[in-house]
């Protein structure tokens, strides 16, 4: 029978690595620190206005990452899918409630460690602090590029870039979740897929 706890921490350390190799020495340090986690259908991993801790590693299940508006109007700000690293990064340097609420669309696995400790490894190891450094970039690059496609792009490249970067995302992801990550109703993208479809 395969040990399922040291396939999932051999799925994170790939990961990882994948980002910036770690030293045996720091994933031992590391791979400790982490837990494994169940979301059901609209669970949260982190709600607006709660105090943003923890990073997590999506083992499987798929995430939407959305603000909510006073008017309570949500707006899609990304989708995470199966062997993504979530977590409000921007709230967690900050030390401060997260802006922003992540919640799973469908049931979800996670191996969720306490940002906390990725600090103090950050002073301990070399190799962790450049992981801590490409992680952020990624994600300043990935943000980066979306204020890009919302300012330049009609919603049918934005819809082609989303899923030039994430292929499975229509399988795992409601159309009416990707309409309002595109700013776009879902009768319009209904459109935009059958137009697309009769074009190809």
């Amino acid at each position: 029978m395969v040990d399922i706890k040291v396939e999932h921490s051999q799925r994170l350390r790939e990961k990882l690595s994948a980002l910036s190799p770690l030293t045996d020495a720091a994933w031992y340090a590391m791979q400790h620190h982490f837990s494994y986690c169940e979301l059901d259908v609209g669970s949260t991993f982190v709600r607006t206005g709660e105090q943003a801790t923890q990073v997590g590693f999506l083992l499987t299940g798929s995430l939407r990452e959305y603000f909510t508006t006073a008017g309570g109007a949500d707006y899609n700000k990304a989708f995470l899918l199966s062997g993504d690293i979530t977590g409000s990064l921007y709230d967690l340097l900050l030390d401060q409630a997260s802006i922003a609420t992540i919640e799973a669309i469908k049931p979800s696995s996670l191996l969720v460690a306490n940002y906390n400790v990725f600090e103090k490894l950050y002073d301990q190891f070399d190799c962790c602090q450049r992981l801590g450094r490409v992680i952020a970039e990624n994600l300043f690059c990935h943000k980066a590029r979306r204020e890009y496609e919302l300012l330049t792009m009609d919603a049918a490249q934005r819809y082609a870039c989303l899923l030039s970067q994430q292929p499975s995302v229509e399988a795992h992801v409601p159309q009416y979740h990707i309409a309002s990550y595109l700013g776009i109703t879902p009768v319009a993208l209904s459109r935009i897929r059958t137009k697309l479809k009769s074009l190809n």
